[in-house]
């Protein structure tokens, strides 16, 4: 939270927390790029095998495109109608009911982009 308020020092605090007490070595702050991006990589080292990366993933919205950079698999490189990964998977869809009750104001404008 604190890297996104751009508190980059507190983010670099609460990063060093948990390098601490993983006895690694303290984080030295280079780029507000490379920030985020190593405590994205420490939050997938914190929580490995609890099932959490694809949410933090999701939620950052760089989803679709680690899965797909990361993959040798040619089918989910390619976007097709036969592809079971979409660019629209980068999000979490919203039920209907939850559309209807907006008015319809909530929309899932990537998922039926991609025919879904």
């Amino acid at each position: 939270c604190y890297f996104y308020k751009e508190n980059y020092e507190k983010a670099v605090e609460y990063l060093d927390m948990t390098r601490t007490r993983a006895n690694l070595s303290k984080y030295t702050f280079r780029t507000p790029a490379r920030l985020e991006e190593e405590i994205r990589n420490e939050r997938a080292r914190e929580l490995f095998g609890e099932f959490q990366r694809k949410y933090d993933l999701v939620r950052w919205g760089i989803w679709y495109e680690a899965v797909t950079d990361n993959s040798d698999y040619a089918y989910l490189q390619l976007n097709t109608a036969n592809s079971r990964i979409k660019p629209c998977h980068r999000y979490y869809p919203i039920p209907d009911a939850q559309c209807a009750l907006s008015g319809y104001v909530l929309t899932n404008d990537e998922y039926l982009a991609d025919g879904l």
